[in-house]
């Protein structure tokens, strides 16, 4: 899902860092919704507890987010040197 925000923030704004930084943002968004529907069917469908699947949740989102994250400001720090 990052990759094709990176790809079409390219091919839109070609690679600035503005692009690069509004393609991270809408991953998130993005992820944060894939992440929070995930946990709705956890807990509707499968009878799963709330309490039981925040830890997950917490998880998926906060690792692919913190490497986007982390991703894109080594990026942008490497093009400002």
């Amino acid at each position: 899902l990052w990759a094709g925000c990176l790809g079409i923030a390219k091919s839109l704004g070609g690679g600035s860092t503005s692009s690069v930084v509004r393609a991270t943002r809408t991953f998130v968004a993005a992820w944060f919704m894939v992440c929070v529907m995930n946990m709705w069917i956890g807990v509707t469908q499968t009878g799963h507890a709330a309490r039981a699947e925040l830890p997950v949740f917490v998880l998926i989102f906060a690792v692919p987010v913190a490497l986007a994250i982390g991703f894109a400001w080594r990026r942008l720090r490497r093009r400002d040197r």
